[in-house]
C-alpha cells in the first residue's frame, strides 16, 4: 500500500472518504458495545424490549460494516490481513451484503431471511465481524504513520480530525499513545517537584519503567493472540 504522503490527491480523497465510513461504522459498534455491557436481558423471546434493541443496535453496526468493505474494494485499498479475511470468507461477505440490504432496504416481512441467514451463523460470523472491524481500525492507524517524522504524523492526525472529525480510540496504537502521555505527565511532575534525585521520584520513575515492561509484554501477547485469531478465521475455524 502506498504511503499516505505519496498518494495522489484523488487517492487521498478516496482513502479519507473510506475512513469517514469507518468512523460512522465505529460509532455504531461503540454504541452497541456500550449498551451490551450494561445489564440487559437479550434472550430471544424475552418479555422486555431488550432483545429487539439488541438486534437493532447490532444491525446498524453490521449493516454499516458492509459499506466499509464495499468502500475498501472500490478505493482499491490493500492489506494482507484484511484481504485474507475477505478473500477466505466470501460466503460471510455475501451474507453480510444481504444483511445490509435487509437492514437498510425496506423489506415487507417481519421475519427477514437476509437477517436470519447471517445471525444463524453467529458462532463464526461474530468473531469474523469483530476481527475484521478491528483490523480496519488497525490499518487506518498504521497508514497515519507511513509519513516520516513524528511532527509530520501529529500534523497529519490533526488534519484528519479536521477533515472527518475522528481518530480511532480503541486500537493498539491509541492505547499506547495514551499510556505514553501518562508516563510523560508523571515525568513532568517529577521534574517540577524536586527532580529525579529524591527517593520518591526515583521510586516513581522505577514504577514507570516497570509499567513500560508490563505494557510491552502485554502488547506482544495481544499481537500473538490477534494473529492466532486471524489464522483461525481464515481457516474457517472458531476462535476462542
Amino acid at each position: 500500500m502506498k504511503p499516505i504522503h505519496l498518494m495522489h490527491p484523488e487517492e487521498f480523497d478516496a482513502f479519507m472518504a473510506w475512513a469517514r465510513y469507518l468512523y460512522w461504522c465505529d460509532l455504531h459498534r461503540c454504541r452497541f458495545i456500550t449498551w451490551f455491557e450494561e445489564s440487559h436481558d437479550v434472550k430471544e423471546g424475552a418479555e422486555c424490549c431488550d432483545w429487539w434493541r439488541f438486534v437493532a443496535l447490532l444491525s446498524q453496526w453490521y449493516g454499516s460494516l458492509w459499506v466499509v468493505i464495499e468502500g475498501w474494494k472500490k478505493a482499491r485499498l490493500a492489506d494482507a490481513v484484511i484481504d485474507g479475511l475477505l478473500d477466505e470468507s466470501l460466503d460471510y461477505c455475501e451474507l453480510l451484503r444481504r444483511y445490509r440490504n435487509g437492514v437498510y432496504h425496506y423489506q415487507p416481512r417481519i421475519i427477514e431471511p437476509r437477517l436470519l441467514d447471517f445471525l444463524n451463523e453467529s458462532e463464526r460470523t461474530v468473531p469474523w465481524v469483530d476481527t475484521l472491524h478491528h483490523e480496519f481500525l488497525r490499518f487506518f492507524e498504521e497508514m497515519l504513520v507511513t509519513i516520516p517524522g513524528k511532527k509530520n504524523q501529529e500534523t497529519l492526525r490533526k488534519a484528519i480530525v479536521d477533515i472527518i472529525g475522528w481518530l480511532p480510540t480503541d486500537t493498539e496504537a491509541a492505547h499506547l499513545r495514551e499510556f505514553d502521555q501518562l508516563c510523560d505527565q508523571a515525568r513532568a511532575a517529577v521534574d517540577k517537584y524536586g527532580g529525579p534525585t529524591t527517593p520518591g521520584a526515583q521510586e516513581l520513575l522505577a514504577d514507570i519503567a516497570h509499567a513500560r515492561e508490563i505494557a510491552k509484554d502485554a502488547l506482544l501477547e495481544y499481537r500473538a493472540w490477534r494473529q492466532r485469531r486471524v489464522s483461525f478465521l481464515t481457516r474457517k475455524g472458531t476462535p476462542h
